[in-house]
């Protein structure tokens, strides 16, 4: 304060009254501009960056865009988009007129494409958006339009036209592709994991083979039976199989039974999928678009899709399916009779490099849905005795979480899925535990089949889904499982921890009065493999070196039993158990012989091979063919050879209990 008081004193000296006056003047001037124009800037770019990142008029997280009907959801008072609806009706009223056309083109296109990119370049989006919202989703509704259509997606065959007609199966001679073609191939496989080239060659529309049992084509169901809400989920789906998956279900279901086909959009960032999918996707009233902003995952995108459908049942389709002929009136005249019951089709594969169907699904590759201690999904083929007749509909314990159909009220008195898993993976085998123990059944209904494109990884998951896996397994063991937790954690090597919240999903289970898994396991899934029920377990050492043990190389199918160290860190592919039945086995599978050799396979229940028996002179006998099993000087590899009493047939066990393991 005493350094400014002469400061001020001097500087008035030397500069002019006037002068002041001037100055303080231009100081306020510039003070005030600058606060209004930076108000002004900071308005229109909010302005601009609310119109990119939300949906117009305040909607929630998700976009509806499907037919005149939907659209009429979105609640607005701006007379502006309006207009720019009714103005996009009578654009897709027009492209209804040609688009199956093979070489259709947009009707505004008159071969000139300079006017339509000068209408796009007239304002860019960020200027029309900082002066009106509806400007910027005219100008991205006219470049959509501008474009040309190869540009937007790989062009369509539809009807008769293109390969793989009947199911048959389509070659790609990679060798033969050059250039951009070959670029495309290997995009498509990188992208999607199946061969979309290929896909891109066969008709959206193309015909299948009848490939139901015979006995199917004679049966005749009750009428009238339920409408169905069909609800797709998709994420960067290839165009082409997208649009095959749609047409599959238009094309072969009554439409009287069909209420809407509802596609959920779990956030894609590819273009097509976007603005060319509504248009493409408004001249089949029944189908919807609903779009989450960014991935939710599987089971949120599919619970988004469940709470929109009106349909009375609710089927869940794969964006990578083809359904055949009948398919859907099965289904829906199983629930019709219980409510409770929840129904999947038979599911041949779609080969992923030929796009070639399964020609037949007959009683005898019908398999049905079972699970690992490691909570794995996997299959199993029912016996043949155990089925009244080859089409009669088959108990399943557990069901694919992609493709089934379930009453709507029924899915949501049992809690949808559990909406704090991530991502995917699990939930087929949780919801199926849900279903058995909380009033419900599920049923494989052999009359009923959709082909599906098995692929061997999640293209969507960019290798990152792995700890979401893991934790969507943990939260079904801990509020399904039991006491039965602690040997799927010993099993998997995964403690009990950071699952997330699941107070919610057992207050649930309390509600519904479930019951127990042990229930479960004695009345559903009867031929799971239960420790408990093992006359023996534990590790199996050699009489001729104790410090060796019988080990499994890996526990799947057609992998080598060993010799090894006996070791903790292999202590899950050491420790075997002897069932009631003589099956001598790891927890997945069963000690069988092939060529003499030991190996690894899924257990039958019907000896032969697998009749395998520890007796009391402490052999590994083989009955059938009268021998034991020997491990040899020269190798890890044991063999079945003839008994002769040498300590190298010799075997003891430490004794290991089922709750240690």
């Amino acid at each position: 304060m005493m350094l400014r008081a002469p400061l001020c004193r001097s500087l008035c000296k030397w500069v002019p009254r006037r002068w002041w006056h001037a100055i303080s003047l231009g100081l306020v001037t510039y003070i005030t501009c600058t606060f209004v124009f930076t108000g002004h800037y900071y308005k229109n770019r909010q302005i601009a960056t609310d119109s990119e990142a939300q949906p117009p008029d305040g909607l929630p997280r998700f976009i509806i865009n499907s037919d005149s009907e939907s659209k009429q959801m979105i609640k607005t008072n701006d007379s502006a988009v309006q207009s720019l609806v009714l103005k996009e009706k009578t654009f897709n009223a027009s492209l209804a007129e040609n688009h199956n056309q093979p070489n259709a083109k947009f009707n505004d296109d008159d071969g000139n494409d300079a006017d339509d990119v000068d209408d796009s370049n007239e304002m860019k989006p960020r200027e029309a958006a900082a002066e009106n919202k509806r400007d910027i989703e005219k100008v991205k509704h006219e470049e959509v339009i501008a474009q040309p259509e190869e540009e937007q997606y790989p062009p369509l065959v539809f009807g008769d036209e293109g390969q793989g007609q009947m199911g048959e199966p389509v070659h790609i001679d990679e060798v033969n592709l050059h250039g951009d073609e070959k670029e495309k191939y290997k995009t498509g496989f990188s992208n999607n994991d199946f061969n979309e080239y290929a896909s891109n060659l066969i008709s959206v529309d193309r015909r299948l083979p009848d490939m139901r049992d015979p006995l199917c084509r004679n049966l005749t169901y009750p009428d009238p039976l339920p409408a169905t809400s069909v609800i797709i989920c998709f994420l960067n789906e290839a165009w082409s199989v997208l649009i095959r998956s749609v047409h599959s279900v238009i094309n072969r279901t009554p439409p009287h039974l069909l209420k809407e086909i509802i596609l959920v959009d779990d956030g894609s960032s590819h273009e097509n999928l976007k603005k060319p999918l509504e248009i493409y996707m408004s001249k089949f009233p029944k189908v919807k678009i609903l779009r989450n902003m960014q991935p939710e995952g599987l089971m949120r995108a599919r619970i988004l899709g469940a709470k929109f459908a009106s349909g009375k049942i609710l089927t869940f389709l794969d964006s990578h399916i083809e359904c055949t002929a009948d398919w859907l009136p099965p289904l829906l005249m199983r629930i019709s009779m219980n409510s409770t019951r929840v129904v999947w089709p038979a599911i041949p594969g779609i080969d992923r490099k030929t796009f070639a169907f399964k020609t037949n699904v007959d009683a005898k590759v019908l398999q049905v849905g079972i699970f690992t201690w490691s909570l794995v999904y996997t299959w199993e083929t029912p016996r043949l005795e155990d089925r009244a007749t080859p089409i009669s509909p088959v108990k399943s314990p557990t069901m694919p979480g992609g493709l089934f159909a379930i009453d709507r009220d029924f899915f949501f008195h049992i809690g949808t899925y559990d909406d704090g898993m991530s991502f995917w993976g699990a939930e087929n085998v949780e919801i199926s535990f849900r279903i058995w123990m909380c009033g419900g059944s599920i049923e494989l209904i052999p009359c009923s089949v959709v082909g599906h494109i098995f692929r061997s990884r999640n293209p969507n998951s960019g290798g990152a889904n792995s700890g979401k896996w893991t934790r969507n397994t943990l939260r079904t063991a801990v509020v399904w499982l039991d006491e039965y937790k602690h040997f799927y954690s010993r099993v998997s090597g995964r403690k009990l921890v950071n699952y997330g919240d699941v107070s919610a999903r057992l207050q649930l289970r309390q509600r519904l009065q479930c019951r127990s898994f042990q229930w479960y396991l004695e009345n559903v899934y009867t031929t799971a493999f239960l420790p408990k029920r093992a006359t023996l377990s534990g590790l199996i050492h050699s009489n001729n070196n104790a410090s060796f043990c019988i080990h499994g190389e890996y526990d799947q199918m057609n992998r080598l039993v060993l010799i090894r160290k006996c070791e903790k860190k292999y202590f899950h592919n050491q420790v075997f158990y002897v069932m009631p039945n003589d099956e001598l086995r790891l927890i997945s599978n069963c000690m069988d012989i092939g060529k003499g050799r030991p190996i690894l396979y899924p257990c039958h229940r019907m000896k032969g091979n697998q009749d395998i028996r520890y007796t009391k002179n402490r052999t590994i006998y083989h009955p059938p063919s009268n021998t034991c099993l020997t491990w040899s000087k020269e190798s890890d590899k044991p063999d079945f050879r003839g008994c002769d009493g040498g300590t190298r047939q010799e075997w003891f066990w430490e004794k290991v209990p089922w709750t240690d393991v």
